[in-house]
């Protein structure tokens, strides 16, 4: 996970709206969170790479509406949309997030993710497999 993390910047704001990284899979799932009681598709990324500072979508949001993983700024950085988040496999087949959830080795994947931001969120665009994760049994020890 050497790789810089690269950036593109609007023509109107010269902010950079699109962000890339190469990241570790933490957790992935479709549902809610105490935070957010809205169903969406998540995920959860740690990045030594992660450029903070290159995050301005919540400059203006308040300490209150700022996340807390951008506020620690500890290398991870959690995802959601309500839409599909479009993945290319380990065969480099286009597959829906639901799919990539049901295929179970998303659990400490490598990915290369490629993120939006707007002002007050940041968006998950799409994520590219490199090293496929484990398959991750919640149940294994019971």
């Amino acid at each position: 996970m050497a790789k810089k993390a690269e950036t593109t910047k609007t023509t109107a704001t010269n902010k950079e709206e699109i962000n890339k990284f190469t990241a570790k899979v933490v957790r992935a799932f479709t549902g809610t969170t105490d935070y957010d009681k809205e169903d969406k598709n998540r995920v959860t990324l740690f990045s030594e790479d992660l450029d903070y500072s290159a995050i301005w979508a919540y400059n203006d949001c308040g300490p209150k509406f700022t996340p807390k993983w951008l506020k620690d700024a500890e290398g991870y950085i959690n995802l959601a949309s309500k839409y599909d988040i479009p993945v290319k496999d380990i065969k480099g087949n286009k597959i829906s997030f639901d799919d990539w959830l049901k295929d179970g080795l998303y659990h400490g994947a490598i990915v290369k993710a490629k993120i939006r931001q707007t002002e007050g969120a940041v968006y998950p665009v799409c994520l590219v497999v490199v090293e496929n994760g484990e398959e991750f049994d919640p149940f294994e020890d019971m």
